[in-house]
């Protein structure tokens, strides 16, 4: 992400800017060698100090993970729910500038559907210490082999977030497995009629903040298994709510030598409330 931009928009702005960022930094149980967790554990710190997002929703880190990117990231402070299993969502922000206010998490999918899995999504309400200015940020990590799961997901996160304690602004980061043309990508974009018209939902229209910024084109993908092409899947996103001033977003593609972190690039998205 460009510091000259952002210097330029940061100048111009007079509500809370943030930089919100969305990292799968895969589950440390998959890889032996080269891609091992001890191996990568550091250069994922590094990409995080480089990039100093003010939010970061985390997918796929064990508990033991988190912890380690807890221990190496002294200014930023955790939450991953209460029901954090192997895989956790956390969410990181930065402790110096925010308070913690409110967090919890909420399942995705009808636990009566197993084909459904167990998967959640965390929340924190966070306020900025300077100004007293607070926002919520939503983190999830959607089922990789259920289109309908997917959707169903979609739909249990716009209820809840429609129903959230503060009219606050909010952010959405998740590794959501599913391309734009998808039905939970179309449902959040504002295609509601995809789900039974007898239902009705809240009129609650997130904005997918990198397509906001920049037209479909080739190399804006995020899965990329290691080998650092930008022609995989873009299912990696950053969704703020109505309203929000969109003023960066990029896909990083931080490496050291050609070594790459994770099998996803996160995506950097700054905006302003």
């Amino acid at each position: 992400m460009s510091a000259v931009l952002l210097t330029a928009a940061t100048a111009q702005a007079s509500g809370l800017v943030l930089d919100v960022m969305t990292y799968n930094v895969r589950w440390d149980g998959l890889d032996t060698g080269r891609n091992a967790w001890e191996n990568r554990r550091p250069v994922v710190i590094d990409l995080l100090k480089t990039y100093s997002p003010d939010v970061c929703g985390l997918q796929e880190p064990s508990a033991a993970q988190t912890r380690d990117l807890d221990q190496g990231l002294r200014d930023y402070h955790y939450y991953m729910g209460d029901h954090a299993r192997d895989e956790t969502i956390p969410i990181l922000y930065k402790a110096t500038r925010f308070t913690l206010v409110d967090a919890g998490s909420f399942w995705l999918v009808d636990q009566s559907d197993l084909s459904g899995g167990t998967r959640r999504c965390v929340w924190v309400r966070l306020e900025e210490k300077s100004s007293g200015r607070a926002f919520y940020a939503y983190n999830c990590h959607l089922d990789h082999r259920a289109p309908d799961s997917r959707l169903q997901s979609a739909q249990v996160m716009i209820r809840t977030i429609a129903a959230r304690g503060h009219p606050d602004p909010f952010v959405i980061t998740g590794d959501f497995n599913e391309r734009e043309q998808g039905k939970a990508i179309h449902f959040l974009s504002g295609e509601r009629d995809l789900v039974d018209s007898r239902e009705r939902y809240p009129d609650i229209i997130p904005v997918d903040t990198f397509r906001f910024l920049h037209a479909p084109g080739e190399n804006q993908g995020t899965g990329h298994g290691f080998k650092g092409g930008k022609n995989g899947g873009r299912i990696d996103y950053v969704w703020a709510s109505e309203g929000a001033r969109i003023l960066e977003s990029q896909v990083i593609t931080y490496n050291q030598d050609g070594f790459y972190p994770s099998d996803h690039f996160p995506v950097l998205t700054r905006l302003e409330f």
